[in-house]
């Protein structure tokens, strides 16, 4: 939550910097791709690529972590395959794990 709240006040001040520069052909263009690569991490080339290669693309990740550009997508859904889900009410909501956590037994979601 945190972090998209910090991206789109991001995104939000370099719009609204880039609306005062003059004009141009290319000005919507930039705009575009500077917000898109705030908001996902991603730059739009990315998107391409994946479409592409059927595959999870990301150059800033590849230049921070090192690594191939394009991997294969990890499994986001913590539900999917046979592993049992543990899930305990938080200050914040509730957090599900892959194991269980002893001491959290008390808050235990069924």
């Amino acid at each position: 939550m945190v972090r998209t709240l910090k991206k789109t006040y991001i995104l939000a001040s370099i719009l609204l910097m880039l609306s005062a520069c003059t004009t141009s052909q290319y000005t919507g263009m930039v705009i575009v791709w500077i917000g898109y690569t705030i908001w996902t991490d991603k730059l739009p080339t990315d998107k391409v690529l994946e479409i592409i290669t059927k595959k999870d693309c990301n150059t800033i990740r590849a230049e921070e972590e090192g690594g191939e550009v394009c991997r294969e997508f990890a499994d986001n859904d913590p539900t999917a395959g046979d592993v049992p889900l543990w899930c305990y009410r938080t200050i914040g909501g509730i957090d599900c794990y892959n194991n269980e956590i002893p001491q959290y037994s008390d808050r235990l979601v069924q």
